[in-house]
Parts: C-alpha cells; sequence; structure tokens
C-alpha cells in the first residue's frame, strides 16, 4: 500500500477504510502551550511536525464569548477552537450589563441581559486558573440563566444564526494552509453541551425532564436548531468531519437508557442524518462512559466513536467496542490519560501503545488517541514515549 498524506489517512479511517498505517495523535493543547507558549493552530501544526503524528485542526461552532456559557474570564490565550473567533461577537437588540468579583481563589461573574423579550440573569463563580484541579477547572453555576418557561423567548436571542462572514473565509483559508498535513474538522454539539447544559442547573435539568417533559422538548429543540445552523456553514465549504461533542448528554452526566432512547437518539439520529446529507462523517466524543450508549450510536449511524475511555474512569474496552459497532465504524481513542499517560512510566505506556494498536486495528479502522486532553501534570518525557512506541508500533501492525 502507498504511504499516505496525514488528511488522506485519516479520512480512509473515519470512512471505515483500512488506511496505510494506524493514525496517531493527541488532545495536546497543553504540550503546545509548554513548549511553544501558545497552542494556535500553527503551533499545533508546528508541534505535529516535531512528533509526526497526524493532527486534526479543530474550527468551533461556539464563538468566544459564548453568550451562554459565560466564558468572560480566564480564557487561557489563543487555541485550535479559538483561532479566529477569540474577539467579542456583539448581539442585536441585547445589551448585557456584567458585575465582576474577585475572591481568592474564585471570581464571581453576575450577568443581567437586556433583550426584547425581557430579563435573563445568572451568576457564575470561577476558579483562579491553579487553584483547583486541572489546568482550569470548570466553572460553577450558581444562578441559572433559564429558570422556566418565562425565558424561552429571551434565550433566542442570545442564539446568533450564522457565523460572521470574514470567519468562513479565514476557514477556507486555513483549510487551504493546512493541505495535506492535517485534517480540518470543526464541531457539531448535541444540544445539551456548552448550550442548554450551560443555561441551567444540572439538577435542574436532569429533574426537568420528568418534572416539565413539554418544556424540556421545547427547550431542547431550540437548541438542537441552533447547533445544526452553526455547523451548516462549515460543512456547506467542504469540511468532511463534525465532532460531535454529546459530553453532557452522556450515561456520565446522570442521563437514563430510557431517556436516551425516548429523546437524546432520535436527536442524534437528526444530528447524523444532517452530517451525511453533505457526504461529511459523523464522528461522536464522549469521555464518559459509553457501553449503554454504543448501541445507540450504531443504530444511528455514526461513523467513529471517541473517546473509548477504559475503566476505571469509563466502562469499555476497544474489544468490547468492536464486538458492540462492527467492522464498519471506525474506533478512536482508548489510552488512559491519567492512568497511562501521566502516571505512567516508559515501559508501561510502550505497552498499552501497542496493545491498543494491535486490539484496535482488528476488524476495522482504528485511530489511537488518548481520552481526554493532555493534562497540565503529565511529563514531556511521558509524551515523547507515547510518540515513540506509536511510530514503533504502527509500522510493526501496518496492515498487509
Amino acid at each position: 500500500m502507498k504511504e499516505m498524506t496525514v488528511r488522506e489517512r485519516l479520512l480512509t479511517a473515519y470512512s471505515g477504510g483500512i488506511p496505510d498505517k494506524v493514525p496517531f495523535g493527541a488532545y495536546h493543547w497543553s504540550v503546545c502551550y509548554k513548549k511553544y507558549g501558545c497552542f494556535c493552530w500553527m503551533h499545533e501544526l508546528k508541534l505535529a511536525r516535531e512528533y509526526g503524528w497526524d493532527v486534526h485542526i479543530r474550527l468551533n461552532t461556539v464563538v468566544k464569548p459564548d453568550h451562554i456559557f459565560s466564558n468572560y474570564v480566564y480564557n487561557v490565550g489563543s487555541s485550535p477552537t479559538e483561532q479566529y473567533h477569540n474577539f467579542y461577537e456583539d448581539l442585536g437588540d441585547v445589551n448585557i450589563t456584567l458585575k465582576i468579583k474577585r475572591k481568592e481563589k474564585v471570581t464571581y461573574v453576575e450577568r443581567l441581559i437586556e433583550t426584547p423579550a425581557g430579563p435573563l440573569k445568572d451568576v457564575t463563580e470561577h476558579p483562579i486558573p491553579g487553584t483547583g484541579y486541572g489546568w482550569l477547572p470548570n466553572p460553577k453555576r450558581l444562578e441559572p440563566l433559564i429558570k422556566g418557561k418565562e425565558d424561552i423567548e429571551r434565550i433566542k436571542y442570545l442564539l446568533n444564526p450564522k457565523p460572521f462572514k470574514n470567519r468562513l473565509e479565514d476557514a477556507k483559508e486555513i483549510i487551504k494552509y493546512v493541505g495535506e498535513n492535517g485534517l480540518v474538522i470543526t464541531t457539531l454539539y448535541s444540544p445539551l453541551d456548552y448550550l442548554l447544559g450551560e443555561a441551567m442547573d444540572q439538577t435542574q435539568l436532569l429533574t426537568l425532564y420528568y418534572d416539565d417533559r413539554n418544556l424540556f422538548e421545547e427547550l431542547i429543540r431550540i437548541f438542537q436548531d441552533f447547533a445544526l445552523r452553526s455547523v451548516e456553514p462549515y460543512l456547506e465549504i467542504g469540511v468532511k468531519i463534525p465532532l460531535m461533542g454529546w459530553i453532557y448528554a452522556s450515561p456520565s452526566y446522570g442521563w437514563s437508557p430510557v431517556i436516551w432512547e425516548q429523546t437524546l437518539f432520535p436527536l442524534l439520529k437528526e444530528q447524523v442524518d444532517f452530517v451525511h446529507s453533505y457526504g461529511a462523517y459523523a464522528l461522536f466524543y464522549d469521555d464518559g462512559k459509553m457501553k449503554k450508549t454504543l448501541p445507540f450510536l450504531k443504530k444511528a449511524g455514526i461513523d467513529c466513536v471517541e473517546t473509548l475511555t477504559p475503566p476505571p474512569v469509563g466502562d469499555v474496552t476497544l474489544l468490547e467496542a468492536r464486538e458492540i459497532m462492527g467492522s464498519k465504524t471506525c474506533l478512536k481513542g482508548g489510552l488512559d490519560s491519567i492512568g497511562v499517560l501521566q502516571k505512567g512510566d516508559k515501559d508501561f505506556i510502550g505497552q498499552e501503545v501497542e496493545r491498543l494498536i494491535r486490539e484496535g486495528s482488528e476488524g476495522g479502522s482504528y485511530i489511537l488517541f488518548n481520552s481526554a486532553t493532555i493534562s497540565w501534570e503529565t511529563p514531556l518525557e511521558n509524551v515523547q514515549a507515547y510518540v515513540k512506541a506509536a511510530h514503533k508500533y504502527r509500522e510493526k501492525y501496518r496492515p498487509k
């Protein structure tokens, strides 16, 4: 088999074909930042040249700031999801008043949002970077943005339907620049991820399904339509892979198989059919427990599933995933970012990489990837051990 370009290799795997060798990469932004002080898409390409892995350049459909997410503070630098989104996007007919109060370890952000349909208000607690778990701890919602039916019409004013024209022009230039040296992808979030799941408290959202099913379905429909409108321009210019983030819809979040069958599966199927209508491939992302949702993903026609986080954080192995999904679905992930990549020694990392490449590529296509973003605490020596092992074993287990 002839040597493929990075773009050819990844697209072949995502389409269910067999590439010249197993593609590999990582969610690597902390590494990029450590090495270069920046993790923009150009530094991603630089890191890919250094490590020789198959890089994805991601164009995010959620703008910065995301008016639902309230991410006005502690956006760390430029990133691949923000490369041309890191400016303020104004909203027509909406005024936002911010009150920001700094404490020792957290910053409180209170927003009063005036819309033509009435006011919205929320309060968010943002941990100061370096004071809690992880590189940039998640914010905590103290007062949700959506509190009841009266907020339905108001929330619509925060959802801009399409990206600015200059964003799409930039996207075309990025695609042209990256060429065959990487794969430019975009995002298609579930109606919960960074959307309805940020506008309401988690417990409030989970119980709303039972307390007021009609309101739950009306809200989720609004955000589903917004998610589809947001990704459509990127599919129209030829982006072939939308990363479908469904973390907030995961069983790890609290959603039951019954809710998945009755409500979430039809939304997922709608997104998959939408993606396929543009000749693109649907990449499903969940870094939590996936075993119970894999049958739904197969039924929906998902082309690739990730991150397949192994126990104890996740609940499925590559062999189990292959048995459920069959040979036509690409598997991606399986490398434990904490237990192996952060805490393992070089020998253990090598053993796990060999096992994953061998098992993952049996009976179908496979992309070696880590189960979540490489943690800030992961030694660079471990990342280099991963890269070295991946190159070694993807040569050893090349398709015949």
